[in-house]
């Protein structure tokens, strides 16, 4: 994947506002260069003037400059003054203007490329999340997107430097061609020899914090996702020194970059005052030109030169930044405009679950070489409990997520009343709930917990209370001291084991789900807290279809059927 590539993906981003401002960015910066071509241009008339105050408005070459001969006439030197400082203030103005409007242009463009980013994301397919470390996916939403975005800042502000650059080169060459010819060349040369000899280093700079920047992520999840083992198992400096190594490894590419992107100015600066120096000494001493036009032509040179130098190296900086972060640029563009599988086919929208869901003859594998279920035709009946049991990476889960639309079958079909769960996949969906044996909670109040999604203010208190009673969680919820505007912590982390589940529970009563779907709810339970859960569990039956995943038969003991996963099939067991 190239440049090219990451210019499509952004590029089919763009809306028509986006559009506009950067074609506005384009007429401002010809603009702009206009008005850096009458700015060096006015410094001759200037300098000539200042050299010669006698001058007369017959014999003077530039009256393009003047607007009023009478006030010309009057006073040359003031004159002339005045028009090279409206020049200057009105170029410096535009400059401001283009600035403004590339850094506006950047916002907006770079909002639109992250919001996408998330959006694709979240909207991919589920087994296609599968698929990534969250790690990864981290990564280029917290820290490749802004090198992404700070990188079409660079694109427009060298745009801009270009052509400014160009309009400099072009009326020093009518100062003075030869002159203007050997000092652009030498500049140029310099630094297309520093960026060829650099490019390589710059590129594999670029894997290397790509790579680092991901690793560091997963460093820090980890160590925070099992922050008990940490303390318990005194591992606080293995996770310490491995994050240390990635920080440093990204900390030093950077300053090499850096140093990389920089150290030319320095170089190029002293080089062109040495250049300068040598022809003025050169012109001076063998008296190429009059007095006047030697000290005009040096003036010129310099001043150009000043203005020139600024602009070649943002554009080297940029070059150099700008290869030293593809990698980053392409891990960012795979999620712009990524076709999600979850956008699916939703025939009917309206659906309505009646009767009950119907496995026909399916099987599923991650490889199509290896089956995890083979062959299965169950059936469940609405508000219906049927227990799933099975070992520990026998099928159980897969066999959920596959009734729930998360996976599709690779052979045979879902079918809820009849109809394919495929062409109703978003309705089927918003019918469901899923309650993990890890439930995560939000960093927030209890009430936003239960009904996540909704704005406080579109809470409805009362049937929150009533799913409260129905989970078992009214009583512990209404002992705490702010009640369910009790903030819980990250996930959850104030909150016992069997609470969190309940809230788990109430959660998906608040939904008005029809179909539940309970993950070993009680795995990690003590006796006292599991037969809360199970109380919870048994106030619902007859009222939603419930699917209970368990490890241990006696956990199912109230379910209407039980079927076993075992061995890629599944068959029904008597208690």
């Amino acid at each position: 994947m190239t440049y090219r590539y990451i210019f499509n993906q952004i590029s089919r981003t763009l809306n028509r506002k986006h559009k506009f401002f950067v074609l506005l960015i384009f007429f401002s910066i010809l603009l702009s260069a206009l008005l850096e071509m009458l700015t060096i241009s006015s410094l001759i008339p200037f300098l000539n003037i200042l050299l010669n105050p006698d001058v007369v408005y017959e014999n003077f070459k530039y009256k393009y400059l003047i607007f009023s001969d009478k006030l010309f006439t009057n006073n040359p030197l003031g004159y002339i003054s005045i028009v090279f400082i409206i020049i200057i203030s009105i170029s410096t103005l535009l400059k401001l203007l283009v600035l403004k409007l590339i850094l506006k242009v950047t916002t907006l463009i770079g909002s639109t490329i992250s919001s996408t980013v998330f959006k694709n994301i979240i909207s991919q397919s589920y087994i296609d999340f599968t698929k990534f470390n969250t790690s990864e996916l981290i990564s280029v939403l917290e820290a490749k997107i802004d090198p992404l975005v700070n990188a079409i800042f660079k694109i427009l502000q060298t745009c801009s430097c270009l052509i400014i650059t160009i309009s400099i080169i072009a009326t020093l060459l009518l100062i003075n061609f030869w002159s203007t010819i050997f000092f652009a060349l030498s500049f140029s040369i310099s630094y297309f020899i520093l960026y060829f000899f650099y490019r390589k280093d710059l590129t594999s700079i670029g894997i290397s914090i790509a790579s680092n920047l991901k690793s560091r992520v997963k460093t820090s999840q980890e160590a925070m996702s099992i922050f008990r083992q940490v303390k318990l198992d005194n591992l606080a400096e293995n996770f310490y020194s491995d994050f240390t190594s990635k920080d440093f490894a990204i900390r030093k590419a950077n300053e090499i970059t850096a140093f990389i992107g920089n150290f030319p100015r320095i170089v190029i600066e002293c080089i062109a005052i040495i250049l300068i120096a040598i022809g003025s000494y050169y012109l001076i001493s063998n008296n190429i030109y009059d007095e006047d036009y030697t000290l005009t032509l040096i003036a010129s040179l310099v001043f150009g030169a000043s203005r020139l130098l600024p602009q070649v190296q943002v554009m080297y900086y940029n070059f150099s930044q700008i290869t030293h972060q593809k990698k980053m640029y392409l891990d960012v563009s795979k999620f712009l405009y990524k076709i999600s599988k979850d956008e699916s086919k939703n025939i009917n929208s309206t659906f309505e679950f009646n009767n009950e869901i119907n496995l026909n003859n399916i099987s599923f594998g991650y490889d199509n070489d290896r089956k995890i279920i083979e062959n299965v035709s169950i059936t469940i009946k609405k508000n219906s409990t049927v227990g799933i049991l099975g070992q520990t990476g026998s099928g159980k889960t897969t066999l959920i997520d596959l009734i729930s639309g998360l996976l599709m079958p690779s052979q045979g079909q879902i079918f809820v009343d009849g109809t394919p769960v495929n062409d109703i996949l978003d309705s089927w969906q918003k019918k469901i709930s899923y309650i993990d044996q890890d439930v995560t909670l939000l960093d927030a109040p209890l009430i936003e917990n239960i009904a996540i999604g909704h704005k406080n203010e579109t809470i409805d208190k009362i049937f929150l209370d009533k799913v409260l009673e129905k989970s078992q969680s009214k009583k512990f919820i209404y002992d705490l001291p702010d009640k369910y505007n009790t903030l819980v912590g990250e996930r959850g982390i104030r909150l016992s084991g069997g609470q969190i589940q309940r809230i788990g529970i109430a959660r998906a009563l608040y939904k008005n789900s029809e179909l539940l779907i309970l993950d070993e709810p009680t795995s990690s339970l003590d006796t006292n807290t599991e037969d809360l859960v199970i109380d919870a569990i048994n106030e619902l039956k007859k009222e939603k279809t419930i699917i209970l995943i368990s490890h241990r038969i006696n956990a199912l003991k109230d379910c209407d059927k039980i079927f076993e996963v075992k061995n890629k099939k599944i068959t029904e067991v008597k208690i």
